[in-house]
């Protein structure tokens, strides 16, 4: 995010998914608001969203229309297999027809609105497939820069300059 938008003071960044189970989305709204990015929104099925969200500087949207309007970045969080049965969502088809990524949905964000994903995708749930066609080359820039991160953690722990 801070390589595509330097300026991190004026965004708004919409996490769309499974926001209660993700230590990704956790690190991400911690980082984002102690960064200074001024407006962090959510959507998800109700069951997929953590209490007490407006504590940690996230607006919980009612729907997805509202979590997107005007985004500069929409970060897509993956739902776990086992999540898409039971008692946290009806199923994978409805949670994709209420809260999949579309690009019709993506329209109301920002024209040049930045879509991450937290994690691989799966086509047809979290995003439809013409969306999942275009964020090949971003998860594989992601995958990479993960390797960096890790390889600098670990430099750092074990006492080795980086």
């Amino acid at each position: 995010m801070l390589q595509a938008r330097q300026d991190l003071t004026n965004l708004a960044v919409a996490l769309v998914g499974d926001i209660r189970h993700s230590a990704v989305a956790r690190s991400l709204i911690h980082a984002m608001t102690t960064l200074g990015v001024p407006e962090v929104r959510a959507a998800a099925p109700r069951t997929l969203l953590p209490d007490g969200l407006p504590q940690l500087g996230v607006r919980a949207c009612a729907t997805l229309h509202e979590c997107l309007a005007e985004a500069d970045v929409v970060i897509a969080l993956p739902l776990r297999a086992e999540r898409m049965s039971g008692a946290l969502l009806p199923s994978a088809r409805e949670y994709a027809a209420a809260y999949g990524l579309t690009p019709a949905r993506l329209a109301a964000a920002r024209p040049d609105v930045l879509l991450l994903p937290a994690a691989a995708l799966t086509p047809g749930i979290e995003v439809d497939g013409d969306v999942a066609a275009g964020l090949g080359e971003i998860e594989a820039g992601l995958a990479r820069s993960e390797g960096h991160l890790r390889l600098a953690a670990l430099s750092v722990l074990a006492g080795v300059a980086a």
